[in-house]
């Protein structure tokens, strides 16, 4: 059954990627949901406060329908993870470093098997970045993996 998007302009609508779609007045979230990959349920959400002009996918690939990516977007402002900012993110500086694992100036990103979000490590420079992705992550990976509970500091 299609469902129509309440107040968006099918004239300037377009697809992002599978997680976010935009007008020329909105940005929209959508999350997918259903029992198998046949019966299939969208949901899309309007996000708030969101500078539509600025707003674009990590890395700005557009149509990029890969899953490292999907959750990520920015504006001028913020970095957004399934639609929500991502605590002091960096938009000129974040980067998407693969399905798991995200970076920024000051940080780095985990999105567990859940796709829940958690910061792992603060870092002061690119350096901090190289040794953790050299030497690092293996053993923190692993016990990211075994966590129930999200760490949501990362989420305003």
């Amino acid at each position: 059954k299609e469902q129509a998007i309440v107040g968006a302009d099918p004239k300037t609508f377009e697809v992002l990627n599978r997680q976010y779609v935009r007008d020329k007045d909105h940005v929209y979230v959508c999350s997918w949901t259903g029992p198998d990959s046949m019966r299939i349920s969208i949901k899309c959400e309007t996000l708030q406060n969101i500078d539509n002009s600025s707003f674009g996918l990590v890395g700005d690939v557009k149509n990029d329908f890969s899953y490292a990516g999907d959750y990520y977007a920015k504006d001028k402002d913020h970095v957004y993870f399934y639609g929500k900012p991502i605590e002091n993110g960096d938009p000129q500086t974040f980067r998407v470093v693969d399905d798991e694992y995200a970076t920024d100036k000051n940080k780095i990103y985990f999105r567990d098997n859940y796709s829940r979000f958690h910061v792992v490590k603060e870092v002061e420079s690119s350096a901090d970045v190289s040794k953790f992705f050299s030497e690092d992550h293996e053993s923190i990976e692993e016990e990211m993996r075994e966590k129930v509970v999200p760490t949501m500091q990362a989420f305003q």
